[in-house]
């Protein structure tokens, strides 16, 4: 059992109003439940469009994670990988402890080691700076943890090993995007025998890898990621997207990444399309 706090309960009133009828009985009446920036790392963010089912499937995507009790996250809800995260948590039965977002990470180690949560969530900027301050170690620092998940940007190699053995030995990469969520995970033994990659795709993810005129190239060369998969968004808000970077197409998301597919489906990030 949780404590549970009640912040505004404007909320009840508004579930007493509505006639219990179906929010939509069709795509096309489909109401926009969260508009997504992409980073910008690359270019100027552009806004994806997920409906309320949308925003369901890809946290549904999380629950072949392992959360335990309870979900530490230090991440804002608007960064796409934090919300699925989170959301997934909750469909999963666990509570989720919000961390102040502006700490060092020796604040966030202390926090970790001191609370009860089960598991954690964090950016490789985040891990690299626990890594700094947990120096040698013949042990994982938090071996109270189920599980360390990173996500959000590439991660090289030796972090993700380093990572392992030094902060927690359930640590795991994700690998997604704003356009469909989660696309691979890399954990265990395939994070030990293959870390050069972002792992195999989730399940009822199809993956490609295609050249400038979406022609599918063979295994291990290198070319523009698309997929499909049950989370891909309906939309680009204003019909914004990106002639070289993500974008809808066909039925096919392209997350504006560029990478290589191997046949045993591992898959490796080599850069970004624009």
């Amino acid at each position: 059992d949780y404590d549970s706090v009640l912040i505004d309960p404007s909320w009840a009133d508004a579930i007493a109003r509505h006639d219990r009828s179906p929010l939509w009985t069709s795509y096309e009446e489909a109401v926009a439940a969260v508009i997504g920036l992409t980073s910008g790392t690359t270019e100027r963010p552009i806004g994806v469009v997920l409906d309320h089912e949308q925003v369901l499937l890809q946290a549904i995507f999380d629950l072949s994670q392992r959360f335990g009790t309870s979900l530490l996250n230090p991440l804002p809800l608007w960064f796409a990988g934090s919300r699925n995260h989170t959301f997934g948590a909750l469909l999963k039965g666990s509570a989720v402890c919000f961390h102040p977002m502006l700490f060092s990470a020796q604040e966030l180690t202390e926090a970790i080691l001191a609370s009860k949560s089960t598991s954690v969530c964090a950016v490789p900027t985040i891990i690299r700076s626990m890594l700094e301050i947990s120096g040698e170690r013949s042990s994982p620092l938090f071996e109270g943890l189920d599980a360390l998940y990173c996500f959000g940007a590439p991660m090289l190699p030796e972090e993700k090993l380093k990572a392992k053995e030094v902060l927690c030995s359930n640590f795991s990469e994700g690998y997604g995007s704003n356009i469909c969520g989660r696309i691979s995970a890399l954990g265990g033994s395939d994070l030990e025998a293959r870390p050069d990659t972002v792992g195999r795709g989730m399940p009822f993810v199809v993956l490609q890898i295609v050249d400038d005129n979406d022609r599918v190239l063979p295994f291990g060369e290198t070319g523009t990621i698309r997929l499909r998969s049950p989370g891909v968004a309906r939309a680009i808000y204003g019909g914004r997207a990106r002639a070289s970077g993500d974008k809808l197409k066909d039925g096919w998301a392209y997350p504006g990444d560029i990478g290589a597919l191997d046949g045993e489906g591992f898959l490796r990030l080599l850069g970004r399309t624009s």
